[in-house]
């Protein structure tokens, strides 16, 4: 039996808008409202955010396949924190979006762990993913890198479904890589009337507490309600078919993550407020492009 998620509430204290339905093909649910979904990696599995530009909730999935198959928390695409698209060292030795998103993140360009090469992916320990991936990119792996191997995983292979293990079209139109750093950066740039296309990334790390209330009052900002739709999930925690996350399971920053992707994911490309960095995205050996998107309204930044 899959886990569905449940809604805990919202940033106008009612339950969520049951927005999209599925369709026949491929399961994969079709829109009859615009909604925005962000997801981000926690302990026990995936926590959601859904944002329709005015009412934000929280879901929590025990797997992508469970999130995959709840026509409630669908976007196009939803964005998620998690490395797509791998390099299995025919060249390059980290992927130009890491690189890219680095360099613009400047002092907290840390956030940005380089992902993994494909072959340490499917390694078994840590000893054996760290020599994998310097075998085929020339250095070794980070533990930091190593404990999201299980994520990204999960992700490629949901993504890879296909005959031979290529990407499915129909699922890349659905979930793609983005960074909540990036997003926090483009979006402050945004209200401090930057208006050369860089971003301005936050000054406090998001595990610090002043951090996590810079970040909280951006997203006011940008939608209205949303730390008391937060303050709500964190209170009751998150409600799943059995039973209830601890609060341990989800940490503050965990909501914070979702919420400024599901704000990103609620645009639409054809007005020019979504951004590939980089802006032609390279594709790995299975088809699956190697970018992050982001919101933005201001031009192009190089890159």
């Amino acid at each position: 039996m899959s886990t569905r998620g449940t809604d805990p509430g919202s940033a106008h204290g009612g339950k969520a808008n049951e927005s999209v339905e599925p369709s026949a093909a491929e399961g994969r649910p079709s829109r009859t409202k615009w909604i925005g979904v962000g997801l981000d990696g926690c302990k026990s599995g995936w926590v959601a955010a859904r944002w329709d530009g005015r009412t934000l909730g929280f879901a929590q999935f025990a797997s992508i396949d469970d999130w995959a198959e709840d026509p409630s928390w669908q976007a196009e695409p939803a964005l998620i924190d998690i490395p797509i698209g791998l390099l299995d060292g025919s060249g390059e030795d980290v992927r130009t979006c890491d690189a890219l998103a680095r360099g613009l993140l400047g002092p907290r360009r840390s956030s940005v762990f380089a992902a993994p090469g494909r072959a340490a992916v499917d390694a078994p320990d840590y000893p054996a993913a760290n020599r994998a991936n310097r075998k085929a990119l020339g250095k070794g792996l980070s533990k930091q890198a190593y404990y999201l191997i299980p994520k990204v995983r999960e992700v490629d292979r949901w993504l890879r479904a296909g005959a031979d293990g290529v990407a499915i079209p129909e699922r890349l139109a659905r979930l793609a890589e983005s960074h909540p750093e990036l997003v926090f950066a483009f979006a402050q740039a945004e209200s401090e009337s930057e208006t050369d296309g860089a971003p301005l990334p936050m000054a406090m790390g998001k595990k610090t507490a002043q951090g996590q209330r810079d970040r909280r009052k951006l997203l006011e900002a940008l939608m209205p309600g949303c730390g008391r739709a937060i303050d709500r999930a964190r209170g009751r925690a998150i409600d799943r078919a059995r039973g209830r996350m601890t609060v341990k399971d989800v940490a503050d920053d965990d909501l914070l993550d979702a919420a400024v992707l599901a704000w990103a994911s609620l645009v639409r490309a054809e007005a020019g407020e979504r951004r590939s960095i980089p802006a032609t995205p390279p594709l790995d050996a299975y088809g699956l492009p190697m970018r992050m998107l982001v919101r933005t309204k201001t031009p192009a930044h190089a890159g």
